[in-house]
């Protein structure tokens, strides 16, 4: 018996539950006789009476537990439930108040959006999240109306006038010293002493040959290749070792040399193609490349000392500005094919060359230039980012110009001020970037970007990994130019009908009127657009830089390349491979960077990382920096590069003694695995790649 009691007790918890009894003879004449069997407790059950009545068993049984026992079960598995609840959702809470995916289909709006919902008007959804509302209850839409806010009270009219009518700042001059002190001065009153700093470069600001040349004149409107094309249709003979004169225009002085010189000829002159103001005489660099043309790849700081070299971006042909009167001069009495009517301007030839009627008459061209060492200073300013500070957005604008250069350096003098003032404002007022802001001031811009590509060249090592975007304010109101590649904005590819840059007469009152007297608007809108921008980089988690539209480049350079596959044997299957897997990389990236978690910040970073490598990787390591400035495989213009690859298999189908097609197999060898190169750096880690060489 006690071996049974002990297991329905263990069964029961110990605990006893009920007692039973029953009798074993059969009552049959009222005998109460019987023998009972009883389960009952260990000794601190209580007693339990019974009492006998007419052969009926009444008892008296200790109360059960199931229903209190039950109800226990019930109150801890809803406790359980409810504090399970609470904490899903405070966990789910904190992670939408720290982020949420790039493009939420519904994301939070601010308080200001959400009570403009209540009464039927709708509003912008914000792009992204503060990463602390404890620290900031700014929403992108709260941030872009501070912007909006803080620009109502610019002046940037007056800013243009300023920095324009200062003493002459041509480059390395005490003018342009001067205003590299009122910038600084501005910029330590904005963002604190501690923010601002500037450097020094010595460089040699020469960049045209000097020399003699005796040759027949011969007209080529803007000096373009399709020009240069029509050209040697249109005249009988050769242009070789003539003086080319072309019109001032569409693009830069030092592309206009560059076609000339392909083309074989001797020397080139520009000219204003003014209607009024005809002695004024015009100014612009003919390097075609970027920074001190006897360092290059390499920076000018403090007299450092290199090998006698130089780029190869300086022209090996003369080259010398004219006015529009000495232009009138020369194209009297031209002889050759008449000028076509879309190459006329206010003034033009009625024949275009080469030579006069007279044969015995030609041109005499003679340059001559010092070559001069001067000192710049470039100036800098930050805002320094709350989570990646390591990771900067860069705002630069060229400060040096030749004559007033309203438009050249003043409107982008301004904007910079101006931007500079409205961010310190805006994190005043609670705007904490993600990222850091940097504001520069550049000198020696009219030559050619001298200034922001010395400083470049000074930090490659590093900036390459910590630059995410670059916004150059320069002529930042004329013109459509998207720059691309990566570039530092030089003009190369620039062009626009405002026909004063680089003369004294880019004053503030012309500018005024070209934009139809909306200068005030025109630069108010320009900054708060940059201004836009600037806060989408540094506020959300992601980088947003649509790294995808290189697959669409690299698809309209395959089918190109394909033109020429079978007609002139070309193996280029490689060159397709390396495209698909960069295709299939960024498409990846796209897809984890959806469903990646934003509150995992070593994970954005790794994301952001391999997006800011891809436009390195851009950049041919299979060419040297001094021989081919411009390196960027789809943006460059050398022979690595895609469009020179095109361009000789072009030629080679013309003539095949014109171009050697081993070469050109080479440099599209170079050339896949730049594409390559770019794709392994959007894959990532070394053991995601799944190359099959």
């Amino acid at each position: 018996m006690d071996s049974a009691r002990s297991i329905v007790s263990n069964l029961f918890g110990n605990e006893p539950r009920s007692y039973t009894r029953f009798s074993l003879a059969r009552q049959i004449d009222g005998d109460g006789s019987r023998v009972e069997m009883k389960l009952a407790g260990n000794e601190n059950d209580e007693e339990v009476g019974e009492v006998m009545a007419d052969g009926m068993d009444t008892r008296i049984e200790k109360p059960q537990n199931n229903v209190k026992n039950l109800c226990r079960l019930i109150t801890a598995i809803l406790l359980i439930f409810l504090i399970g609840f609470l904490v899903g959702y405070l966990a789910f809470r904190g992670r939408m108040q720290k982020g949420s995916p790039i493009n939420p289909t519904i994301p939070p709006l601010s308080s200001e959006a959400l009570s403009k919902s209540s009464t039927g008007s709708s509003t912008e959804a914000p792009d992204d999240y503060q990463d602390n509302e404890e620290d900031s209850n700014l929403y992108f839409p709260d941030i872009k109306k501070m912007l909006q806010e803080n620009l109502k009270s610019s002046k940037l009219v007056d800013e243009i006038w300023k920095v324009s009518n200062m003493n002459n700042h041509e480059t390395g001059t005490d003018g342009d010293h001067q205003l590299a002190h009122y910038i600084l001065t501005n910029l330590t009153d904005y963002l604190g002493e501690t923010n601002v700093w500037s450097d020094s470069h010595y460089v040699n600001l020469q960049v045209k040959k000097s020399d003699c040349l005796m040759g027949k004149l011969v007209y080529a409107n803007y000096g373009t290749k399709a020009d240069f094309e029509d050209l040697t249709k249109m005249v009988v003979g050769t242009i070789s070792g003539t003086i080319v004169i072309v019109r001032a225009g569409i693009i830069s002085f030092a592309e206009k040399v560059y076609n000339a010189e392909k083309m074989k000829a001797g020397a080139v002159l520009i000219y204003p193609d003014f209607e009024y103001f005809r002695d004024i005489a015009i100014f612009g660099h003919v390097h075609a490349g970027l920074g001190d043309p006897f360092t290059p790849g390499f920076p000018s700081f403090n007299h450092t000392q290199f090998p006698p070299t130089k780029s190869s971006g300086l022209p090996g042909i003369l080259a010398h500005s004219i006015s529009t009167n000495t232009a009138a001069k020369l194209f009297s009495s031209m002889s050759g094919p008449s000028t076509p009517d879309a190459w006329k301007g206010a003034v033009f030839p009625s024949k275009i060359g080469p030579g006069h009627e007279k044969n015995e008459m030609e041109v005499m061209l003679e340059v001559n230039n010092v070559n001069t060492v001067k000192q710049i200073h470039n100036v800098f300013g930050v805002i320094k980012g709350n989570e990646e500070p390591d990771h900067y957005i860069l705002i630069g604008a060229q400060r040096d110009s030749y004559g007033p250069g309203a438009a050249e350096s003043g409107v982008g003098t301004a904007l910079l001020l101006e931007l500079a003032r409205v961010f310190s404002k805006m994190v005043q007022d609670g705007f904490k970037p993600r990222r850091s802001i940097i504001f520069a001031s550049w000198s020696g811009g009219a030559f050619g970007s001298v200034g922001a590509t010395e400083w470049l060249e000074g930090f490659m090592s590093m900036l390459h990994l910590k630059v995410c975007a670059y916004f150059s304010l320069d002529k930042a109101v004329l013109g459509k130019f998207i720059n691309n590649g990566g570039l530092l904005s030089s003009g190369r590819w620039g062009g626009n009908s405002y026909q004063y840059n680089g003369t004294m007469l880019d004053t503030t009152d012309k500018l005024i009127t070209f934009v139809d007297h909306r200068l005030e608007e025109v630069s108010r809108a320009m900054a708060e657009m940059i201004g836009h921008m600037v806060i989408k980089l540094t506020h959300d988690h992601h980088l947003p830089l649509d790294y995808r539209r290189y697959t669409d480049e690299l698809v309209n350079v395959a089918m190109k390349i394909d033109e020429y596959n079978e007609e002139l044997n070309l193996d280029a299957m490689w060159f397709f491979s390396a495209k698909g897997d960069y295709y299939r990389a960024a498409q990846a990236l796209e897809d984890e960077t959806k469903q990646s978690d934003l509150t995992n910040v070593l994970l954005t970073r790794s994301h952001n990382n391999r997006i800011m490598r891809v436009e390195y990787n851009f950049l041919s390591t299979f060419v040297s920096q001094s021989s081919c400035p411009f390196r960027h495989l789809l943006y460059g213009n050398a022979n690595h590069t895609i469009s020179g690859i095109v361009e000789r298999l072009k030629l080679l189908r013309e003539n095949r003694n014109l171009t050697d097609i081993n070469l050109i197999r080479t440099d599209l060898a170079y050339a896949t695995w730049t594409i390559q190169g770019a794709a392994n750096a959007l894959s990532g880690e070394i053991w995601t790649i799944k190359n099959i060489f």
